[in-house]
Formats: C-alpha cells, structure tokens, sequence
C-alpha cells in the first residue's frame, strides 16, 4: 500500500512540473490607410511588422513564426499566410492569428491581433468665401470652422481632424483669422482619426 500511494504521488508530481516555455505575447493592431485609391478598405500589410511584439523577451532563432486567417488554422498548423510580409486583407477589419513555435519541442501558443484600414477622407472643394470689410480698415475676422461642414460633405466630423493653412503654415485658430485685401488662398488637410 506504502509503494503504491509513493508511486501515484510521483505520477502526479511529474505532471505538475510539466511547462512550456514558448509564449506568444499580444501585439498590437496594425492600422493603415487606404493605398489603393478605391477606399475600398483593402490595404497591403507587412505582418512581420508584429514580430518583436509577438517574441518579447524570447530568442527569436528559438522559434517560427506563422500567421493564419483562423484560429483552426493556427492551431493546426495548416494554410500559414504564404507571403506575410506582402498580405492584403479582403475585408476590413480582419483577424489575423499568430502561431509561435519553440523549434525545439514543437510545443506552440498562439496569439491574434487586427488589420484596420482607415479610409482616405472625402473632401469637396468649399464654395468661394466672400468676405466684406466692414470698417474700411483693409482687414477683417475670418471663421474658417464655418466651411467644414461644406468641405466634409456631410462626414462625421468627430471622424477627422481638418486644419487650415497660409502659405504653408497652419492657422492656429481657424475660427478667429484675421485676413488682409491681398490673402487670397487658403490650404486645407483633412486628416481620418480612425478607422
């Protein structure tokens, strides 16, 4: 009885101190902006982008590195993405998952993260701004803010930042300008915050 309750204690200590040592950290998503022109949200992305993340503190010649388009996928280890650093998405998000494995053992884990396109505002030409001087004084207040709705198309302009510029330079207060009879044109960048 004495050996058999000796033996069944060092079965289960034997399991417990089984570990692996391969941990496939979270990266962060990757966001780019719409290159093709279409807004379409179809982008080209370099998934090796999240290599160091994935690694962390790991000796990356330790372990592989795949990337798959399902959970299934990683898990098995079937259907890696065939040329990461050359990847375009077909829906915008997508999932992308990362398998980590220790070369040695073959023991694996796996991680996911997203591919966020953001798409190239749409912008319209605002109409001409008139603008009277008022006391004759060769000057006159200007608020830019007031064609942002024009510009923006009726787009969420929570979704975008847009700033105004003279020769270059931005306004730092578009809403109070002080314009002269010889300022005539006016740059304008919109900016997507999001994707």
């Amino acid at each position: 009885m004495k050996q058999k309750l000796l033996s069944t204690f060092l079965f289960i200590f034997l399991i417990t101190i089984t570990t692996y040592s391969q941990v496939a950290n979270q990266p962060n998503d990757l966001m780019v902006c719409d290159n093709f022109g279409a807004n379409d949200g179809i982008a080209i992305f370099d998934l090796t982008f999240v290599e160091q993340e994935v690694f962390g503190a790991q000796n990356p010649s330790d372990f592989t590195i795949t990337y798959h388009i399902s959970q299934t996928n990683a898990e098995a280890n079937v259907n890696a993405i065939s040329n990461p650093m050359s990847y375009m998405n077909d829906s915008n998000p997508t999932t992308i998952f990362v398998r980590l494995t220790e070369n040695s053992s073959g023991n694996y884990d796996t991680t996911a993260f997203t591919l966020i396109v953001s798409l190239l505002p749409i912008i319209n030409q605002p109409s001409l701004f008139v603008v009277c001087d008022e006391n004759n004084d060769g000057t006159e207040i200007i608020d830019f803010t007031q064609m942002i709705p024009e510009i923006l198309n009726g787009q969420n302009p929570d979704d975008f930042l847009v700033q105004f510029f003279l020769n270059g330079i931005i306004i730092s207060d578009p809403s109070n300008f002080l314009i002269t009879p010889n300022t005539t044109t006016f740059d304008v960048a919109v900016t997507a915050l999001s994707g």
